[in-house]
């Protein structure tokens, strides 16, 4: 990652709104979409089904995103440090995200993966 792009969004500690449409601009032509950073006050060391649903619908409506390397990013602020952490959807996930609203029964750790975050002040 080089580049985040903020749009402009509301939210809570719990949920955020995002805009309909993806931002679209010259500078990013040659960028690639990730997913979306959610910020929260700890790290619950799984994704919440509330991020889920949101980034199942940013998926499903909006075709520049690949379903293989989209992900959601979680950062904390645990007493004094910052903590990062980054999730994909599986599958099956995909599946419950796209069919349920958060508040929905049957969400569960195999809905998503933790994938890896390499942190460098270098680009490669």
């Amino acid at each position: 990652i080089r580049c985040f792009v903020m749009v402009p969004q509301t939210g809570t500690n719990q949920t955020v709104s995002l805009p309909e449409q993806v931002p679209s601009h010259d500078y990013l032509n040659e960028l690639e979409p990730l997913g979306f950073m959610h910020t929260q006050s700890k790290d619950f060391k799984q994704l919440s089904s509330a991020d889920a649903t949101a980034l199942a619908k940013i998926l499903s409506e909006n075709k520049s995103y690949d379903v293989e390397t989209s992900i959601a990013i979680t950062c904390s602020y645990p007493s004094g440090s910052c903590s990062l952490s980054a999730y994909k959807l599986t599958p099956p996930g995909m599946e419950w995200a796209r069919a349920n609203n958060p508040e929905a029964d049957g969400y569960n750790t195999g809905h998503f993966e933790r994938v890896q975050i390499l942190l460098s002040d270098r680009f490669m």
